[in-house]
């Protein structure tokens, strides 16, 4: 996943521009995983709360989902595969994403995943099964200055994911108006899927920038002061480490949010 850093915009986007054009081997980079069991798991459990939520409506909901800081991850690319399995299966009761955004800072990070799904997902595919995929290269918190987040097209988020993005936002600032947008395109009842580094022996930064290293208290914390306009209920939460491609283990904190105002 390709971490954003706000501080300085256009040298944040030269940055990561630069880490994914030196580094054209995913496995050259800390953060990557071949299969994101984690947040697949915990996705899955997302849609089937979303569906339950559902289930006495006449038509299957269109659920969307957004990963923020999308970078080179393979998750997409499997909730996707997942995705077009189910409905060609034919099952109502099947629970499954219909729309998909990926959002990073890096193009260069954004065109080989694109490249990496077209291999194993055709568009032909994309299209038949009536899906959405779009790939949005924006700094997190510019995002609704993007055009595929104009009001009259704006989507509605019921799942947003973010793994090792949201801790690159140092200034207090940033990180309330990363909330501030959470705000202004996740669905009430939607989910909010959030890996930090741990302040329990995580890492102190990440690619050579710093981070800010997170508890369930702290992030309660910083929610509280957005209580105004959005309120979470704290589904589930739960340390994990991660072994990177370089044998070395970095402590994640999980949470998993259902946003109630």
């Amino acid at each position: 996943m390709s971490p954003q850093d706000s501080l300085a915009p256009n040298s944040s986007k030269l940055h990561w521009e630069k880490v994914y054009t030196e580094k054209p081997n995913d496995h050259q980079v800390s953060w990557f995983q071949e299969s994101p069991e984690t947040s697949l798991t915990l996705i899955d459990e997302c849609l089937t709360r979303l569906t339950n939520d559902h289930q006495n409506e006449s038509s299957t909901p269109i659920i969307t989902l957004m990963d923020i800081g999308s970078g080179n991850s393979n998750l997409v690319i499997e909730l996707l595969k997942q995705t077009i399995a189910k409905k060609e299966q034919g099952n109502v009761n099947n629970k499954y994403i219909q729309s998909f955004y990926l959002v990073d800072i890096s193009g260069a990070a954004l065109e080989r995943t694109r490249q990496k799904l077209f291999k194993q997902v055709s568009n032909e595919q994309i299209q038949k099964e009536n899906l959405r995929v779009e790939f949005v290269e924006s700094n997190v918190l510019l995002l609704e200055q993007h055009s595929a987040f104009h009001s009259n097209s704006r989507p509605s988020i019921d799942i947003w994911h973010d793994r090792a993005t949201f801790h690159f936002l140092t200034d207090e600032k940033d990180q309330l108006s990363y909330l501030k947008i959470v705000s202004d395109l996740l669905k009430v009842g939607g989910y909010f899927v959030l890996a930090t580094f741990s302040s329990n022996n995580g890492p102190k930064q990440c690619s050579g920038l710093p981070i800010v290293q997170y508890d369930v208290e702290k992030l309660g914390k910083l929610l509280e002061q957005v209580k105004d306009v959005l309120q979470f209920e704290l589904a589930k939460s739960f340390e994990q480490i991660h072994v990177t491609p370089f044998n070395t283990q970095q402590n994640f904190l999980f949470c998993v949010f259902q946003r109630v105002k």
